[in-house]
């Protein structure tokens, strides 16, 4: 009979636990679910604000509304598609693409990126410098890697009538232009002088603004959105990075695309050439680390002050007058990165669709692939640099159109200071 009386307690006491624990898990669960609800609604708030509100007609939208937009974006810093690939480790590639308002470009460019092998772990930043539903429909779609879009907020489009914009208080571009006074009369041509300030400010938030990039040690990849990339880009970017040291210890910058009018995978796609920085070169997909880029940043007076509205002709400046060591280029001599834009204010053509020179790249990729050209599993280098200061140095003369004190002002407010 005790024996009864024992057991009984002992599963009345046992039974009374497992109830009270059962109280205790619920309890927690019922908190848990409460606080993933507020995390949630809190994340689709911030995904909503990120998405621009896009059901809006950009033409119904003011100045201040968009300028209001612009700031938030920016303040969050929001990085799409992170849950599905993860963090960005400090040692992936950073793909840094400028972006103005041609679409039909960038919808190539995008295409391109989304075949190339390990994109996944590689973080793509779109800085726009104008604001276009189009343009964010198609950045926000993509879905093969993590994604983050920041906006450069001194925009003409943001400043209609005043500086930077078409301030009515300037001189009209004709005069400026017959009578070539462009110290006095420079800025002139604004959405140019916008591309010089929107490549600096860029960088500068990249390095030295974005949370997401405060450890960052690895490549950022300089593109924008005229260009086409070969799937192999970041096998040949890493594979680069990685002979540096026996190939060429000196070099500071990488670069993977060239202007090669005819392309020779079988002659060139494993040979890389060293030679000094040069514009006409290495504007296009060139990648540089944040020790480089410190030092540049340090140089921000000899960028902004230098009377040249191109970015890379003012960064051929810097290289050559402010640098210690100037830009020393490991290029690939089969490039990875093709300019596929015909129209522009560089360039024109009867035909702007791109198709053509579209269809171009595409076979010669596919010629490429087919020959088992594109994945090099190592580097050869052609014509040893003698390593000495650039010869271009007093070689090359300024374009102009930069001698605005405001323009030097507003490039230099927007240099951050390095981390």
């Amino acid at each position: 009979m005790e024996n009864k009386q024992v057991k009984f307690y002992i599963v009345w006491i046992c039974g009374l636990l497992l109830y009270i624990y059962l109280v205790i898990f619920l309890w927690e669960f019922s908190k848990f679910l409460k606080y993933s609800n507020v995390v949630e609604t809190n994340k689709q708030q911030q995904l909503s604000e990120a998405r621009f509100f896009n059901e809006a007609d950009i033409q119904t939208l003011s100045i201040e509304e968009i300028k209001i937009r612009i700031i938030s974006i920016n303040k969050q810093q929001l990085v799409l598609n992170e849950e599905a690939y993860g963090p960005l480790a400090n040692d992936s590639v950073i793909v840094l693409i400028q972006v103005h308002k041609r679409v039909e470009y960038l919808e190539h460019l995008i295409y391109s990126l989304s075949q190339a092998r390990n994109i996944s772990q590689a973080l793509l930043i779109f800085s726009h410098d104008y604001y276009d539903n189009a343009i964010n429909d198609l950045v926000q779609s993509i879905k093969f890697c993590k994604v983050m879009q920041i906006f450069y907020p001194h925009t003409v489009q943001m400043h209609p009538s005043e500086f930077p914009g078409d301030d009515p208080n300037e001189c009209s571009q004709q005069s400026s232009i017959e009578g070539n006074p462009l110290s006095k009369c420079n800025n002139v041509l604004h959405n140019v002088t916008q591309m010089k300030h929107h490549w600096w400010w860029k960088a500068n938030m990249v390095f030295n603004g974005l949370e997401i990039t405060k450890h960052h040690q690895g490549l950022v990849l300089f593109l924008e959105e005229d260009h086409y990339v070969a799937e192999d880009f970041l096998h040949v970017l890493l594979l680069m990075q990685e002979s540096r040291g026996n190939l060429c210890p000196d070099c500071n910058v990488l670069a993977i695309g060239n202007y090669l009018k005819s392309f020779q995978y079988f002659t060139y796609h494993k040979k890389v050439e060293t030679e000094p920085w040069y514009v006409g070169k290495h504007n296009m997909g060139f990648a540089i680390n944040r020790t480089l880029w410190t030092n540049i940043n340090c140089c921000a007076k000899s960028f902004c002050n230098y009377n040249d509205y191109n970015w890379d002709w003012s960064l051929q400046h810097v290289s050559s007058w402010c640098l210690k060591s100037p830009l020393l280029v490991m290029a690939i001599k089969g490039t990875r990165v093709f300019h596929i834009g015909n129209c522009g204010f560089h360039h024109s053509s009867d035909d702007c669709t791109s198709v053509n020179l579209i269809t171009k790249v595409q076979l010669v990729l596919k010629s490429a692939r087919e020959a088992h050209q594109l994945y090099p599993t190592f580097l050869r280098i052609v014509k040893p640099l003698l390593l000495k200061r650039n010869h271009l140095s007093t070689n090359f003369h300024s374009y102009g159109r930069w001698a605005d004190k405001r323009d030097h002002q507003l490039c230099l407010n927007n240099t951050l200071p390095n981390r």
